[in-house]
């Protein structure tokens, strides 16, 4: 069990391979991926998540996580924020890394120290942990307040939305 020999009050972070604690993982990952997230939300306050975008690149297109969480109090709600590549950049690369002003939008959203004042925006949105666990404990929960560019991520995501209509075309009647 996560967390055993760690003190009351403790921070830390949990650097993960996105969709090793979803439901898309093989049936053992999903295993020791539900009991890990079952334990972040049950023994620490996992408050904030960062899905990130890949910083493999160039070797591999894996997505990461950055979890953040306090030892104490069970897990109420987990603040997503979506980190996004920098306008005129496709994706991070050993030529074009990851930088620290990168996350200059996160830091001024966070709300020092007690994280103070996080408001939703387009790039931020709350789960509470009763949510997470409907879900399965599955934390690759996308951004809400993004259209998906799929139909069929539209479907999964909006099933009462309404269906678009199929497209008249001009037959040929010979």
């Amino acid at each position: 069990m996560i967390g055993l020999a760690i003190p009351r009050g403790s921070r830390g972070l949990l650097f993960y391979v996105r969709r090793s604690l979803s439901c898309s993982a093989s049936r053992v990952s999903r295993a020791i991926s539900i009991s890990a997230a079952q334990n972040i939300t049950n023994a620490f306050d996992g408050h904030s998540l960062l899905p990130s975008c890949s910083v493999f690149k160039p070797y591999a297109s894996i997505g990461t996580n950055l979890l953040f969480f306090e030892k104490g109090t069970p897990t109420k709600e987990i603040w997503f924020w979506e980190h996004r590549v920098p306008e005129g950049q496709k994706a991070y690369s050993m030529t074009k890394p990851i930088r620290f002003e990168h996350f200059r939008g996160c830091i001024d959203w966070w709300g020092g120290a007690k994280r103070e004042g996080r408001e939703e925006t387009p790039q931020a949105w709350r789960v509470t942990a009763e949510e997470v666990k409907a879900r399965g404990y599955n934390l690759d929960i996308k951004n809400p307040h993004r259209w998906p560019t799929t139909r069929a991520t539209q479907r999964r995501c909006w099933p009462t939305w309404p269906a678009p209509r199929p497209t008249r075309r001009a037959c040929a009647i010979s």
